[in-house]
This record gives C-alpha cells, sequence and structure tokens, in this order.
C-alpha cells in the first residue's frame, strides 16, 4: 500500500487522471445521438470508480482532488459562443 500510495503522490497520477479526462471531453461531440455520449459517459464511470477505491481505501482524501477537479471539467457543457446577448 505505502506503494501505491508513493503513486498517487506524483505526477503520473494526475496526468492518468488528466488524460483520461481529455479523451472523455474531447470525444463530445464525436458520437452519434442515439449512442449517447458513450465515450464520455465511460469516462464518468472511470472516474467515479476511482474515486469510490481512493474514497473506501485511503483516509487522506487529498487524492480524490484531481478526479473531482476532472469531472467539473467533463460535466461542463456551456460554449461561449451560444450565448445570446439580450438588449
Amino acid at each position: 500500500m505505502k506503494s501505491f500510495e508513493r503513486f498517487l503522490r506524483s505526477g503520473i497520477y494526475i496526468s492518468i487522471i488528466f488524460g483520461i479526462t481529455l479523451a472523455a471531453w474531447s470525444f463530445y461531440k464525436e458520437t452519434p445521438p442515439h449512442v449517447f455520449n458513450l465515450y464520455n459517459m465511460i469516462g464518468v464511470f472511470v472516474l467515479i470508480l476511482i474515486n469510490t477505491l481512493l474514497l473506501s481505501f485511503y483516509r487522506n482524501t487529498l487524492y480524490t482532488v484531481p478526479v473531482v477537479i476532472s469531472f467539473l471539467f467533463i460535466i461542463n457543457n456551456s460554449q461561449i459562443s451560444d450565448r445570446k446577448s439580450v438588449v
């Protein structure tokens, strides 16, 4: 467990989490509507699984911060160009 905790403190862990986030977020428009954004849902499911395992096995909740930030990034769907100004 100590060696895995050392991995959680490294930059490789953060890179893997943000790599999963980038893959799930970048293919958001690529899936057909009937697939219900399959890559996005798979990415969210993997992050939920990682977050659940971290919260189950470690008392230090600091390891879940990159996962929570990734959730916020994937779930956010706002686009600046869609906003219409009201005059």
